[in-house]
């Protein structure tokens, strides 16, 4: 079921433009400031039509006409006196804004002239009174208060929930932070939490930023509901639970409102936390390129976009596009000390392990482990002790390319009737640097699994159990060399159609259609083949070095012996003295896994 329709959020600004959509003298703006006129006037760069659907609740007079002019482009002018203490009832339909006026102006004493080009003058009627009956009459019985009446949702079309606070993140505000990702955009808005994250993070294959209202809920299902212009768009990732806001680009977006509270009643049970809402531009009229770059130490960013569009009398076309690159990150100490696993300098705890390059080793039957091969004494097997980092072999996060464009256009035809459609794809991907990876083992001296390169440390006597069978942690990094990634993508696409027939001034007919699809891939490669690495130290495919136990899930029982130099695994010597083969390490970088998911998303309503 489609949530019902909400149009933007019609909240009076919180101050009152005084300017002239013409070229006016500073003699003429005092002019209008000592006659205390007040001139509502619409945003730059509006385009003024004769009739507009007007859709307005019922509000302060100053307020209602400040809608109006917001809505239609027309300037009004008033002054305070005029239309103080005045309110007006809900009003909705398709008309000129001067029938707007006009009708709220009904009953009033009040009447509406035009002003000139693109202007309308409120004044009061010569020689009339204000005859708008008072709020109660004298002999009519005074109905008990109400102590209160709360709206939770409503499906009827101009009227949104009452009782939540709407915040809203404007143009404006976009422009000014310099925002050019959805995470971005939401900065500013208290009620949104999880700002730590980065943008380039948002990993196609693992995680979205995903925006949360008030902490509630888990990464998987946040309770926030996110929107585009009212409507849903298909989910991402690999488990297919949140969408990526971030498919619009950034400068084809309006405003962003969030509706901090509670909404389910209208939007289902995803929204108990709250709805984000991404507005995009209705129109636009010339062309505006952006750019940014970003600059720190092995790091930058880019990003573009580009908007051109166009109206006419009763149509308009728009098309945007959007470009960003943000590099990979890497673990460097020298710059960035406080990334380092070992944190106990900073009154921390040593996040570093025992998976050394060549491995520690831990003799059979002992608990203390040798750091090397070469370690003259063992030290005790503790997290305080642990002396190597596979760590800085990856990257705190990786690099991001995403390219979206979006297309809409509009048409009236004739006096009734409206089509409208909009288009957007975005492609994403991430490609993160990865740690070969590491493998604990049992390695044997003699035996039919005898590893031809076994090296004892210094004081462990071969024959005895210490020193036949022995534990080995590994970091393969060095001997590997860097290549193990992880490469994210996210083509997302949808487009809608919307048609309207305008019955009368309170009734229409509508039609939406949408469809869209996000297909998430995921692929590692090049990280350390664990099944190869087994076979190559002890001659199984089990790390304990059994002939008897299983794969798990089968009845398979894998080997690989005799163990020669051709087919085993040196561990024990640095990366200028080893002895692996190439061919053996040819095996242990061969491998790849990818997983996909596809999310389609129809709607007709």
């Amino acid at each position: 079921m489609s949530p019902p329709y909400h149009p933007p959020s019609t909240l009076p600004p919180e101050k009152s433009r005084v300017k002239s959509k013409n070229t006016s003298s500073p003699l003429a703006l005092c002019a209008l400031a000592f006659a205390g006129l007040v001139l509502v006037s619409a945003p730059a760069g509006a385009e003024t039509e004769r009739q507009f659907d007007i859709a307005l609740p019922a509000a302060v007079l100053s307020d209602a006409l400040k809608q109006i002019a917001q809505q239609t482009g027309e300037d009004i002018l008033f002054t305070a006196d005029s239309v103080a203490g005045l309110h007006t009832p809900p009003l909705r339909g398709r008309m000129s804004a001067r029938t707007a006026v006009r009708r709220l102006l009904s009953g009033s004493g009040l009447e509406v002239l035009p002003g000139g080009s693109d202007s309308l003058v409120v004044r009061k009627t010569p020689g009339l009174a204000i005859s708008m009956p008072p709020a109660t009459e004298p002999n009519e019985p005074i109905a008990k208060p109400v102590e209160s009446v709360t709206i939770t949702g409503t499906s009827f079309r101009g009227v949104p929930p009452v009782g939540g606070s709407l915040t809203s993140v404007d143009r404006a505000v976009i422009e000014k932070t310099g925002a050019i990702n959805s995470q971005q955009m939401l900065k500013t808005v208290p009620a949104i939490t999880g700002m730590g994250m980065s943008g380039v993070t948002q990993n196609a294959g693992n995680s979205y930023y995903a925006p949360t209202i008030h902490s509630l809920g888990a990464s998987s299902s946040n309770s926030t509901l996110v929107l585009i212009d009212g409507h849903r768009i298909p989910l991402g990732g690999i488990s297919l639970t949140l969408p990526d806001a971030s498919v619009v680009p950034a400068v084809a977006v309006e405003r962003v409102e969030v509706l901090a509270e509670g909404a389910s009643s209208v939007y289902g049970s995803d929204a108990v936390a709250g709805v984000i809402n991404f507005i995009t531009r209705e129109r636009y009229d010339g062309i505006t390129a952006t750019a940014q770059v970003g600059t720190g130490h092995d790091f930058g960013t880019l990003h573009g976009g580009l908007l051109a569009g166009t109206s006419w009398r009763g149509g308009s076309v728009m098309a945007a596009l959007g470009y960003s690159h943000s590099g990979s990150l890497r673990y460097d100490y020298g710059i960035r000390p406080y990334l380092a696993p070992d944190k106990r300098a900073y009154g921390g705890t040593n996040f570093q392990s025992f998976n050394c390059s060549p491995a520690a080793i831990q003799p059979g039957g002992t608990s203390t482990i040798f750091t090397s091969p070469t370690a003259a004494t063992p030290i005790a097997n503790t997290t305080a002790n642990s002396p190597c980092d596979s760590q800085q072999y990856g990257s705190v996060y990786g690099s991001e390319t995403r390219y979206n464009t979006m297309f809409r256009a509009k048409q009236d035809i004739g006096d009734k009737i409206t089509i409208s459609g909009d288009f957007i794809y975005s492609s994403r991907q991430t490609l993160t640097p990865q740690s070969r990876g590491t493998i604990q083992a049992t390695v044997f001296r003699t035996g039919t699994q005898a590893n031809p390169f076994y090296v004892n440390p210094p004081g462990v006597v071969p024959g005895t159990t210490a020193g036949d069978t022995q534990t080995i942690r590994w970091d393969a990094d060095e001997l590997l060399r860097p290549g193990a990634y992880i490469n994210n993508s996210a083509p997302v696409w949808y487009g809608t159609l919307n048609a309207e027939y305008r019955i009368n001034d309170n009734w229409r007919a509508t039609a939406f259609l949408m469809e869209g699809q996000d297909r998430t891939t995921s692929v590692t490669a090049g990280v350390l083949c664990q099944s190869c690495a087994t076979l190559a130290l002890n001659g199984t495919t089990n790390t304990a070095g059994s002939l008897i136990t299983p794969v798990a899930g089968t009845t398979l029982t894998p080997n690989q012996l005799p163990l020669i130099a051709a087919n085993a695994l040196d561990v024990w010597n640095p990366v200028t003295t080893n002895r692996t083969s190439a061919a053996v390490l040819r095996t242990l970088t061969d491998s790849r896994s990818s997983i996909s998911q596809v999310s389609n998303l129809q709607q007709l309503r």
